[in-house]
């Protein structure tokens, strides 16, 4: 993959009123509504990862044995999603598109809350068993 595709790093928080559960079930309804509309504006790549709420003790203890890591600091986000598309022009079609502003932002209001994003470019390392280095 070229140094000009654009990642999007999501950390999303659910609606206060909603359980884990609940939040789980309507951003599953979520993506399956999302998923051909970004194919449609040219994304490569769309992964919703959903956070436990407490990890178990011997993943935390591992990640303890590392200098770097703060103790206790867990990042406090429902769900973090992930697009990448190969132009940044193909996002801004995708973001500003009927479909997204028709259906997909309104869906999302039922059920997300708190949202901080981060555009990244590609990154070293290994990509569906391949190594990108």
């Amino acid at each position: 993959m070229s140094s000009t595709t654009t990642n999007l790093v999501f950390l999303i928080k659910r609606q206060p009123h909603l359980t884990f559960s609940d939040f789980k079930l309507q951003y599953e309804n979520h993506v399956k509504l999302a998923t051909p509309v970004i194919l449609k504006y040219g994304a490569v790549y769309y992964s919703v990862q959903f956070n436990r709420p407490k990890p178990k003790d011997d993943l935390q203890d591992t990640l303890k044995n590392d200098e770097k890591v703060v103790e206790g600091i867990m990042i406090e986000y429902d769900a973090i999603t992930t697009m990448r598309f190969r132009e940044s022009d193909e996002f801004k079609k995708a973001w500003e598109s009927e479909e997204q502003r028709g259906i997909l932002s309104p869906d999302a209001a039922r059920f997300m809350g708190e949202m901080r994003f981060s555009f990244w470019t590609e990154a070293l390392g290994i990509i569906d068993g391949e190594s990108m280095v």
